[in-house]
């Protein structure tokens, strides 16, 4: 279950079948958990080699313009952002001996951009 708090703004121009959309959302509660394997580390145990767990937050952000060329299909282009940003959790790593350690976990940040292009039937 994900708490998620956004809002969409979608406005069609009505001289031309061109809409302008944008996305918004803010994660308040995202869980991260993450799993490596060190394989050039023979001191290190290979499945998995460390485990990464903490509490973050995040959010993304989209904007859209699409072209509407017949009663069904549209066009479109648009850029999208998202970050996710998690603090105060766990590192643990494995050692080949069969023990363990865990330290703090300062911060984990992820960060995506991309544009796109896409072409859509909405019956």
């Amino acid at each position: 279950m994900a708490l998620t708090i956004g809002t969409i703004i979608h406005y069609e121009l009505s001289r031309i079948p061109l809409i302008l959309s944008a996305d918004a959302n803010f994660f308040p509660f995202a869980d991260y958990t993450g799993k490596g394997r060190w394989n050039l580390r023979t001191d290190f145990a290979q499945d998995p080699s460390f485990e990464h767990d903490a509490v973050g937050m995040g959010g993304s952000i989209e904007l859209q313009a699409q072209y509407r060329f017949a009663s069904h299909w549209r066009t479109g282009m648009g850029w999208r952002g998202q970050w996710f940003e998690a603090t105060d959790g766990t590192d643990t790593t494995f050692f080949s001996d069969g023990s363990k350690v865990s330290i703090p976990l300062n911060k984990v940040v992820q960060q995506t951009m991309f544009f796109f292009f896409n072409l859509s039937y909405q019956w």
